[in-house]
């Protein structure tokens, strides 16, 4: 074999492998990119619409699904209700799709999972709902629900608890922002946001405590030592 062959060889191989780490540095970047979003504290949804206040109590609704299920959800019940707004012209809400139907399912004991579309006609809601497979559970055109679940964004979720309280909202453009929800529910906050805050004041009260016993202790020391001067 010549040399030049030998060198050109080389070359293609050497290319090859700079194609292949470049591929691999993409992979690994965005690894931990994913890595990072989950353990960021702001990774949780993010109240932006104001829609229902937390803590409201809501005495329930009764209203047909895009196929006609007529829906009479009453609160104090065995279960919440957790509503996932939705949009056939939403692309992030797509992509959501096949986690929140997991979600769904995670959630059954504690909530009955509803989707609510946001926006479009009633004709493009219904046939959204049947190519993406969601009529297992009710399908809800926004505007038959009351006045006070009219969000206007999407998607966006609400849960509601058994005894018909607003638990926790906000956006949830991943799963991730999804078991915020379920997070905060289960810890007694709005959000995870609220949640994080809580643990910041907690922390500044623990050292602000610290602070003063330490303040504490140098005084009755300095008072100890003033009454030994004195007996001698």
């Amino acid at each position: 074999m010549e040399w030049k062959n030998v060198g050109l060889i080389s070359y293609i191989v050497l290319w090859v492998i700079v194609v292949i780490q470049a591929f691999l540095t993409l992979a690994l970047a965005r690894l931990v990119g994913q890595l990072m979003s989950r353990r960021m504290p702001g990774a949780g949804a993010r109240v932006i619409d104001p829609g229902p206040e937390i803590g409201v109590s809501i005495e329930g609704w009764e209203a047909s699904d895009l196929f006609g299920r007529t829906a009479n959800v009453r609160f104090p019940g065995e279960r919440g209700v957790f509503l996932l707004y939705v949009s056939p012209h939403c692309s992030t809400c797509a992509m959501l799709l096949p986690s929140a139907k997991r979600f769904f399912k995670e959630i059954a004991a504690e909530a009955e999972g509803s989707w609510v579309m946001a926006l479009g006609s009633r004709e493009t809601q219904v046939e959204y709902a049947r190519e993406n497979r969601l009529t297992e559970h009710l399908v809800f055109a926004e505007e038959e629900l009351p006045n006070f679940l009219h969000l206007g964004g999407a998607p966006f979720g609400i849960w509601i608890n058994a005894a018909g309280e607003v638990r926790a909202k906000g956006m949830v453009n991943t799963r991730e922002h999804l078991e915020s929800l379920r997070l905060a529910v289960r810890m007694g906050h709005s959000s995870i946001q609220s949640y994080i805050s809580s643990l910041a004041e907690d922390e500044e009260q623990r050292r602000e405590q610290s602070v003063s016993a330490g303040v504490d202790s140098r005084t009755q020391k300095e008072k100890a030592n003033v009454q030994a001067e004195e007996v001698v």
